[in-house]
């Protein structure tokens, strides 16, 4: 069996899964390719087809260039943004080729409210399975295309900084979350505690080591999972977030669940600090300031959500199976 994985090659979570479905495969010991600059060629394609006729013999000379390359591969798999669902045009060539088609992300379509209401249910039917990292879902998800929750396996480039002072990080600035972020940087001043500021952008080893020296992190607004949330606890950091909806797929919840914010705010790991107004957030801070221990956060994650850190790969052993 010979599996290629799509991405492209930018420093965002398309790439960062396909990298983590590398390491993964190596451990069950499939052959794979990783092809991270195929996705932007194949939108770049698209792109020219729509708006130069004349251009055609190059066109089609870089697509036969790809598509002869996969040709040697039994199962394709796509990692990107489940934006792509709305540009079917970039995936018509992946899906000529008459071979299982397998789409990775943080979360499943099926049962994502926002991305159903916006591509309708049948956007997904051009791929024959969806891989995803969290199994949690906003509404009950529809069952025409299996899903298989493989988790992610990460492979921090940063050392494990066991002893350091509690320092929190500040995610960049979203607009209409300005009123959250001031309550948290309140809250920080008035413990005094030191902030790292998120600006600009970063390569992965340079947030890593950011996130390297993290004691707890804030989320800037609702997160579809947040890889970030997952790289800073294995890190050592407590997560917090003014709601637990904005942070729902990170919640203990099994494999399947729909995430209900009245029976299942209190769902979470003893990483998560959940509050609802500064005093609040205040007062758990200095609970983990006064008793703060980096190790013991890496071990909460590690023993309640090792799929996140590990990756599960019985789940991913029967996705290839069923393209078998």
């Amino acid at each position: 069996m010979r599996v290629a994985i799509l991405a492209k090659n930018d420093f965002r979570s398309p790439r960062f899964l396909a990298e983590s479905l590398t390491r993964m495969l190596t451990k069950l010991g499939v052959e794979f390719g990783y092809f991270p600059n195929a996705l932007a060629q194949l939108e770049a394609m698209s792109e020219r087809g729509a708006s130069t006729r004349h251009r055609f013999k190059a066109i089609w000379a870089d697509l036969q260039g790809i598509t002869n390359t996969l040709r040697s591969f039994d199962i394709i798999i796509v990692s990107d943004t489940i934006g792509i669902l709305g540009r079917p045009q970039i995936l018509r060539p992946l899906k000529q080729l008459d071979k299982p088609l397998l789409f990775y992300e943080v979360f499943a379509y099926q049962g994502a409210q926002f991305w159903r209401d916006k591509f309708g249910p049948t956007a997904h039917h051009i791929f024959d399975g969806l891989l995803t990292v969290s199994g949690i879902h906003d509404i009950e998800p529809l069952t025409d295309r299996p899903i298989f929750e493989i988790g992610l396996d990460i492979t921090p480039q940063a050392a494990f900084l066991a002893q350091r002072p509690l320092t929190a990080m500040i995610d960049f600035p979203r607009e209409g979350y300005t009123a959250a972020r001031q309550t948290q940087l309140e809250a920080l001043q008035t413990l005094n505690i030191p902030a790292l500021e998120l600006r600009g952008e970063y390569t992965f080893s340079e947030i890593e080591a950011i996130y390297a020296q993290v004691g707890v992190a804030f989320v800037a607004f609702p997160e579809a999972f947040g890889l970030p949330i997952v790289q800073i606890q294995y890190q050592g950091g407590y997560i917090a977030s003014p709601a637990a909806s904005w942070v729902k797929r990170h919640s203990l919840l099994s494999n399947g669940r729909v995430y209900l914010e009245d029976s299942d705010r209190k769902s979470f790991s003893n990483n998560f600090l959940i509050y609802g107004s500064k005093d609040e957030l205040i007062e758990q801070l200095i609970s983990i300031k006064n008793n703060y221990d980096p190790w013991a956060v890496r071990q909460t994650i590690l023993e309640q959500q090792p799929q996140y850190i590990h990756g599960n790969l019985n789940a991913l052993c029967r996705a290839l199976k069923s393209c078998i």
